[in-house]
Formats: structure tokens, C-alpha cells, sequence
């Protein structure tokens, strides 16, 4: 475009009317003559209202269900082709994997299992520290039931807790230990 501010006010106006003229455009009718249109920018504006008001629809007319399907032309997507669009592509990924491989997955991917999964994705919960951490209560509890037995050690209901955050810990630290370990290595 070549429009350019005045560089003073007395020049506004002509601004103004420039800027007018340039925005009129012509339609291609034979019923309106282009000098006629230039001549009366007014009368030219006045036919165009009038027109877009014949052919407006007003917002009273149009319901509800009208309004919302011209917004979201389209598919909607509800929760079953969501589902279905998972479905197929953990199917297409699962025929590239070997058989133990895909029975792995296909346990994993039961819908409990996901579930279960992502909620403990979202907390604290991570998988390397309950996993040692169930390891070392249940291996402890195990040796700690033997030696109250064996010696006569009083049992403790407390030592369960405690073996489990040991082991909630000692898992998180191997873990942590492992991806430094495992990013060193492709460092160097």
C-alpha cells in the first residue's frame, strides 16, 4: 500500500478523503455506472446497506444449534474417536514390536493399568522408588519378623514405614545415579 501520513494537520482532511476514495470499490454491474459510483460515494454506500439488510439474517432468527455447527465446521471430536484414534495408532506401534515386547505392552495398556499409571505419573510417585522401596519393606519385614522369632527382637510396626522410605529413596538415588551415568556415557 501507499499510504503515508501527512506530515501536517492542515493536509488531514485531504488525507481523510484520499483515503475514501481509495477504499470505494466498484462493483461490475451494468446497473451502476463506475463515474456515477465516484461521483456519489453517498448514494453508492446507501445501496450497499441496503442490500447486505435483505440479505442478513437476524441473530433471533438463526437457533441455537444453528450458531454453534456454522462456528465448528468440521468433525466434532467427542471421546470415542479419541479413543478410537488411540487405539489404532498402539495397535499400528505394537505390530513393529517382538512378541514378549507386545504382551508387555498390552498388559500395560489395559485401561486400569493406565489409569493407575497416570496418577502416579502425576505425583511423587515414582516407579524406581516404590519399587525399591516395596522391595526393601517386604525383604526387610521378612528379616525383621525371622531375627524377632529367631533372637526374640521386639517387632516394631514402625520398622515397616521406615524400610519403605530406606527403600523409596535408595531406589530414586539409583535412579538418579543411572540417567547421570547414562548421559555421560553419550557424552563422551
Amino acid at each position: 500500500m501507499s499510504e503515508r501520513i501527512p506530515k501536517s494537520h492542515e493536509q488531514l482532511p485531504q488525507h481523510h478523503k484520499q483515503i475514501e476514495m481509495e477504499n470505494i470499490k466498484i462493483p461490475e454491474s451494468d446497473s451502476i455506472n463506475s463515474v456515477e459510483v465516484i461521483n456519489q460515494p453517498a448514494k453508492h454506500i446507501e445501496q450497499i446497506r441496503s442490500t447486505a439488510q435483505k440479505e442478513a439474517i437476524s441473530g433471533k432468527e438463526r437457533s441455537i444449534i444453528e450458531k454453534h455447527t456454522d462456528s465448528n465446521s468440521g468433525q466434532k471430536i467427542n471421546r470415542q474417536s479419541k479413543k478410537l484414534a488411540y487405539q489404532k495408532t498402539l495397535h499400528r506401534a505394537q505390530t513393529h514390536l517382538n512378541r514378549r515386547e507386545r504382551a508387555f505392552s498390552r498388559i500395560l495398556h489395559k485401561p486400569f493399568v493406565e489409569k493407575v499409571s497416570n496418577i502416579g505419573a502425576q505425583s511423587i510417585a515414582r516407579s524406581s522408588g516404590l519399587l525399591a522401596g516395596s522391595f526393601v519393606a517386604c525383604v526387610g519385614t521378612i528379616i525383621l519378623i525371622w531375627a524377632s522369632r529367631r533372637y526374640g527382637i521386639t517387632y516394631s510396626y514402625f520398622a515397616l514405614f521406615g524400610l519403605f522410605l530406606g527403600g523409596y529413596f535408595f531406589g530414586i538415588i539409583i535412579e538418579v545415579a543411572w540417567l547421570v551415568f547414562r548421559y555421560w556415557g553419550r557424552k563422551y
